[in-house]
C-alpha cells in the first residue's frame, strides 16, 4: 500500500510541477520599457532579437520646446529590395514617450515577416507581457491570408494603433504597416487634436496669388 502511494505521488508530480512553472511564466513582470528616444544600440538589440535583418542607415536627432526626437532610417542587409523601414522615437514632457513605426515593401509577404515588425514594436515600447502580445490583440486571422489590418485601441494603459494595407488604391502592389503607441489614450486625443488644429490653421492661410 505504501509502495502505490509513492508512485501515485510520483505520477501526480510531474504534471504538478508543470502548471506551477506555468503559472510563474504568467505571473512574470512587464518588459522593460527602454529609454526614450532611443539610442542606436537599443534599436539594434531590438532589430537583433526580433530577427529581423535590418541595418540603421541614418539616424537623425532634434531636441527643443521640451520634445527631444529620434528618427531612424533602416534599410535590409540582404534580399529584400525596394522595402524600408522608419522608427520614429520622441520624449516629451508633456505626453511621455511616443513610438511610430513604419514598413513599407513591395510584392507578397510572408505573414511572420511584418509580425517580426509587431514584435520589435512591442521591444521597443515596453510594457507588454511579451513580445507577442500585439499580434495577438489586433492581427486578425484573416489578415494571415493577404487581408488588411485596423486596429485601435488601449492595451496594458498604452494606446495603440495599427494599420496595415496597400498603400493607396492606385498601387495595391506596394503595402505599408504603421504602428503607433502612446502613454495613453489622453495623450493620443491630445495629439490628434494638435494635429487637426494644425491641418485647420493650414487651410485658413491666404494663398498667394501673386503679382
Amino acid at each position: 500500500m505504501t509502495q502505490m502511494r509513492h508512485a501515485a505521488k510520483r505520477l501526480l508530480a510531474g504534471p504538478i510541477l508543470a502548471v506551477c512553472a506555468l503559472l510563474s511564466a504568467c505571473q512574470g513582470g512587464p518588459m522593460p520599457q527602454p529609454d526614450y528616444p532611443l539610442s542606436e544600440e537599443t534599436v539594434s538589440a531590438a532589430l537583433k532579437e526580433s530577427a529581423l535583418s535590418w541595418e540603421i542607415e541614418e539616424a537623425r536627432t532634434s531636441s527643443g520646446e521640451g520634445v527631444e526626437q529620434t528618427i531612424y532610417s533602416l534599410r535590409p542587409t540582404e534580399g529584400e529590395d525596394g522595402s524600408q523601414i522608419t522608427i520614429n522615437s520622441c520624449q516629451s514632457d508633456g505626453s511621455g514617450p511616443r513610438l511610430q513605426i513604419h514598413s513599407r515593401w513591395r510584392g507578397d509577404r510572408d505573414p511572420e515577416d511584418w509580425q517580426k515588425v509587431l514584435r520589435l514594436a512591442a521591444r521597443l515600447y515596453g510594457g507588454f507581457q511579451d513580445e507577442d502580445e500585439i499580434c495577438w490583440t489586433c492581427v486578425p486571422p484573416e489578415a494571415e491570408e493577404g487581408g488588411t489590418v485596423s486596429w485601435q485601441g488601449a492595451l496594458r494603459g498604452r494606446y495603440l494603433t495599427v494599420s496595415m494595407g496597400a498603400l493607396s488604391p492606385w498601387d495595391s502592389d506596394q503595402k505599408i504597416l504603421s504602428i503607433q503607441l502612446y502613454q495613453s489614450k489622453e495623450v493620443y486625443d491630445q495629439i490628434q487634436a494638435e494635429i487637426e488644429e494644425m491641418r485647420g490653421d493650414r487651410m485658413q492661410q491666404p494663398k498667394d496669388e501673386g503679382p
